[in-house]
């Protein structure tokens, strides 16, 4: 199937159908932020719209790299900071999952594997205060609340916070799963937290929502500090709100996935 569909064209088809929808809604918005959304490792604009808030807070940002973190990586082939790794940035990755390709040849790269939950979240704040981390992305499926405000609680501040909510929940509803330290997701609408609950504790800890990218998934906010450089948006949960929207992953990124995947593990083998 997977032949059949670069022979027939279908599979071109579906990416140009998928980014004239996308870009369409993105381009009506009045966020400016959400109209440099991009994607080359992240599940949909993620990429571009981080660029462009480092951009407004530090000058040429992938020139000058930083330090990042990420809680829930996959197997690192596609998530929110990979982008940022390739551009020459060192930093952290935590999650269960083993990683597609040989995490010990990439210097600039710490990879923890670790099933995480609030008996672990302490250990890896030790990991994470070693370094000043300049952008922190956290995507669990499940009780990343909780772990982001024990985070939050043990001093945690990364200058920039990309975070999954669940958006199949009105924006500013109390909702949250109870915490469960063996939560899987399982494939309903039980996961994570409302926007307005991320965005509550997150106000209470001096950060603002700048804005959630187009397909509903993350919501990305800055230090208050910086604010400064972001006066030409609205703020706030109504006004960045994205509702879900969940479109496939474009088939080139899937196929150059599995491509990697493949050989990653005939390499092991």
């Amino acid at each position: 199937m997977q032949k059949l569909d670069w022979l027939t064209g279908f599979a071109e088809s579906h990416d140009i159908l998928l980014d004239k929808s996308i870009n369409s809604r993105r381009e009506a918005h009045l966020n400016p932020i959400l109209r440099k959304g991009y994607s080359f490792f992240s599940q949909a604009d993620e990429d571009g719209i981080i660029e462009e808030i480092l951009f407004r807070i530090r000058s040429k940002p992938l020139q000058h790299p930083g330090i990042f973190a990420e809680m829930g990586v996959g197997n690192g082939l596609q998530n929110n900071t990979l982008n940022l790794l390739m551009h020459g940035w060192s930093g952290m990755w935590f999650g269960g999952e083993d990683i597609a390709f040989d995490v010990t040849e990439v210097d600039s790269l710490f990879f923890k594997k670790s099933w995480i939950t609030l008996d672990s979240i302490d250990e890896i704040y030790k990991d994470l205060s070693r370094k000043e981390v300049d952008v922190f992305s956290q995507d669990l499926d499940g009780n990343d609340l909780y772990f982001a405000r024990r985070l939050l609680e043990l001093g945690f501040r990364p200058t920039v916070w990309v975070q999954e909510y669940n958006s199949n929940f009105p924006p500013n509803s109390k909702w949250s799963i109870k915490y469960n330290p063996k939560h899987v997701w399982d494939g309903t609408t039980y996961w994570g937290a409302s926007l307005g609950e991320f965005n509550k504790l997150f106000v209470s800890y001096g950060y603002e929502l700048v804005v959630c990218n187009i397909t509903g998934v993350n919501a990305f906010f800055v230090l208050t500090e910086n604010l400064d450089n972001f006066t030409d948006i609205s703020k706030g949960v109504e006004e960045n709100f994205m509702p879900y929207r969940p479109w496939f992953p474009k088939s080139r990124q899937a196929h150059i996935g599995r491509i990697i995947s493949g050989l990653s593990r005939k390499h092991e083998e």
